[in-house]
């Protein structure tokens, strides 16, 4: 984000970070996200706290880059092909729908700050190639899996 800023006008920077995050994502939707409750040996809670969801996950990382990148077609091609890359990974429903989230709030950025056309079109290229990535992972995803306590 700080690379986006005015002063740094930099968003080869927040590039390199995009491709970093869409990597830590793709191994993170092989993964089940940690509980909200935590037991002892003898089943007794002995923690509850917030579930992270992947739509919570994906916020974080992505929403400040978009926020302050949206008037770059550079970083919004490049957040549209971090979904591209991600979804090739997901495997569950509420994935799916959490990138699919994050592919609608780039598209509507482009067509709200990025004032050239053909730039809007480069971007809706790459958003309509996440789409039909995200297609794809529909047809071999499962329904999400209910929390489970760590015991």
């Amino acid at each position: 984000v700080r690379a986006l800023s005015p002063g740094t006008n930099d968003p080869y920077t927040a590039v390199a970070a995009l491709h970093r995050l869409s990597a830590a994502f793709a191994e993170l939707m092989g993964r089940a996200l940690p509980p909200g409750v935590f037991r002892d040996r003898s089943g007794a809670v002995r923690v509850v706290c917030p579930r992270p969801t992947y739509a919570g996950l994906l916020g974080a990382a992505f929403d400040q880059i978009r926020q302050n990148g949206a008037d770059k077609p550079l970083v919004l091609i490049h957040m549209a092909e971090a979904v591209t890359r991600i979804a090739d990974h997901a495997r569950r429903s509420d994935q799916v729908e959490a990138l699919r989230d994050q592919l609608r709030v780039i598209d509507a950025a482009a067509a709200r700050s990025v004032e050239e056309p053909a730039d809007r079109n480069d971007v809706g290229r790459h958003v309509e190639k996440a789409e039909q990535a995200l297609l794809r992972a529909e047809g071999r995803c499962g329904p999400p899996t209910p929390p489970r306590d760590a015991g």
